[in-house]
């Protein structure tokens, strides 16, 4: 299987119990601060909270305008990579 954007907003909605909503033309008005950088296949999307929703909202880095993105991120953020991995290969990472 292999990872989407989709399939990566699901597992970070069931991991945080926070929905996470793909706004990938950055077009979301409402204002928030960015929380992290998710990176999936050479891509980076910002993850920042809708204070009107509550969600967490996922956009494509490229679209963001430099002036907000300077506004909406405090320094350092955190970037979670998703890349795919077998049970076995974990196992064997962990016995070593």
């Amino acid at each position: 299987m292999q990872t989407t954007i989709y399939s990566a907003m699901a597992m970070l909605t069931n991991a945080t119990s926070i929905k996470h909503i793909l706004d990938d033309d950055a077009e979301e008005l409402s204002c928030g601060q960015v929380h992290y950088v998710l990176e999936l296949g050479g891509r980076l999307f910002l993850v920042w909270n809708d204070m009107d929703s509550g969600s967490m909202i996922v956009s494509p880095a490229e679209h963001w305008d430099l002036e907000n993105l300077v506004e909406a991120i405090d320094d350092p953020m955190p970037v979670l990579s998703f890349a795919e991995i077998t049970a076995s290969a974990l196992t064997a990472k962990a016995t070593h």
